[in-house]
């Protein structure tokens, strides 16, 4: 996924959830604008269905930018991890190789063209890597300075190669992703999303106020024309006060 389709995934999140909300809003003042009575009470049931089928479906949302950050969150500790181990290798690359630098670039260049079991066999040769110290640019050999840098070779840095070769490639393609802004924006669309979740609260608790207003001002007529479910549910309203728990419709 890049970094542009995020951007525009992350905007549509936010857009979606706020015409959720407006929907509901809308939807909203159609009701209230109704003559008191059956139409106005289902009407009001069926509002009550779409407030909490929309806050299943923003929690849901939620829920997957929370996944999505933490899999950002991964990159970035996976990533530091890393560049920790690239950090003690080039340590001990440097007491064998004239440039530490051209050695871990040779190391890049074969990871990315070489799986790992491959590249653990070509590694075995110290020169594959770089100009071994002690090894002129003529190819004579000063036998004693070559021979403690292969001896390092062998001790540590085929060791610190061991830790870090099955991942290097993946580390390579992950450094070209800036995780931390993908995580700052995942961040923000959820702090944004979460306030339009804040506001359908509020508006639920709306709701319940005007549900147990409606159901105690049906007349006798209203009532006869509802179903049994709907009966018990105007009982259960007519029990309520206004600050009431929001009311289970039965199914």
């Amino acid at each position: 996924m890049t970094a542009e389709h995020t951007a525009e995934q992350s905007e549509t999140d936010v857009a979606d959830s706020e015409a959720l909300l407006e929907s509901l809003l809308s939807s909203h003042r159609a009701v209230m604008q109704m003559e008191m009575g059956v139409e106005r009470f289902r009407a009001m049931n069926t509002l009550f269905d779409e407030t909490r089928q929309t806050l299943r479906t923003i929690d849901s949302r939620m829920s997957r930018l929370s996944q999505e950050r933490n899999g950002f969150r991964d990159e970035i500790a996976f990533i530091r991890r890393h560049r920790s181990r690239l950090a003690t290798l080039r340590g001990y690359l440097s007491a064998t190789y004239r440039s530490a630098d051209r050695a871990i670039a040779n190391l890049d260049g074969f990871t990315l063209n070489h799986d790992p079991a491959k590249l653990k066999i070509m590694l075995k040769d110290p020169d594959r890597l770089g100009i071994v110290r002690g090894t002129s640019f003529l190819g004579l050999i000063k036998n004693g300075e070559r021979k403690e840098a292969v001896d390092n070779y062998n001790k540590n840095v085929l060791k610190a190669l061991d830790g870090l070769l099955a991942d290097h490639r993946a580390f390579l393609h992950s450094i070209a992703t800036d995780w931390q802004a993908k995580q700052d924006e995942t961040s923000h669309v959820l702090d944004r999303i979460s306030e339009i979740k804040k506001t359908i609260g509020f508006f639920m608790k709306e709701l319940q106020v005007e549900h147990v207003r409606i159901g105690k001002n049906l007349l006798p007529e209203h009532i006869d024309q509802l179903q049994v479910a709907e009966k018990k549910l105007v009982d259960w309203l007519k029990g309520q006060k206004e600050s009431a728990a929001v009311p289970k419709v039965e199914e």
